[in-house]
């Protein structure tokens, strides 16, 4: 009896041990769950990230495209527009050069004069058309500078003989 009282509280000593045990293994298994929803929830997370990356790169290339597309459009518009203004404004400077020579000595001072304001003022366009719509310059960015020293008075002269005609067509006065 005495064996026998021993080995039962033994056993019931063994099986407090294996529900000790069996608690803390479903405690393990609880958290071993946890742990694995958590991780099943991050990977999904991680899917949709992946996937809206994919989706953001696809259409950043998309974009890409289309921008490549509009700057050769661009490229290719301004191409022809600088040759569209040069082409009549080149007639006009060959003209205005011939009128300005007087080689036939029909023209007065004024008609003269006035043919070499045309003639500047065409040059000073030209340039300007070289200037913006060379497409090299506009897709680069960059625009030359000329730093030079420039009389006052000469440009006060060069701005009242460009605008001198113009004042007394409106008739107003013109001081420069």
């Amino acid at each position: 009896n005495a064996e026998l009282k021993e080995q039962t509280l033994r056993l019931s000593k063994s099986q407090d041990k294996l529900r000790s045990q069996q608690e803390e293994i479903e405690a393990v298994n609880a958290e071993l769950e946890d742990r694995n929803d958590y991780l099943a929830r991050q990977k999904e997370a991680t899917d949709w990230a992946n996937r809206q990356l994919e989706q953001s790169r696809l259409e950043l290339e998309k974009k890409a495209g289309q921008l490549a597309t509009a700057s050769r459009f661009k490229s290719e518009f301004l191409a022809n527009m600088s040759h569209e203004l040069r082409t009549p404004l080149n007639s006009i400077l060959l003209l205005a050069r011939m009128l300005g020579e007087n080689k036939e000595g029909n023209l007065n001072s004024e008609q003269v004069r006035s043919a070499q304001i045309i003639k500047s003022s065409g040059n000073d366009l030209l340039n300007l058309i070289n200037d913006v719509l060379d497409p090299a310059k506009v897709e680069s960015g960059r625009m030359d500078m000329n730093v030079e020293r420039v009389s006052v008075r000469d440009l006060a002269d060069s701005l009242d003989q460009q605008f001198q005609a113009l004042a007394q067509d409106k008739r107003i006065c013109l001081d420069v």
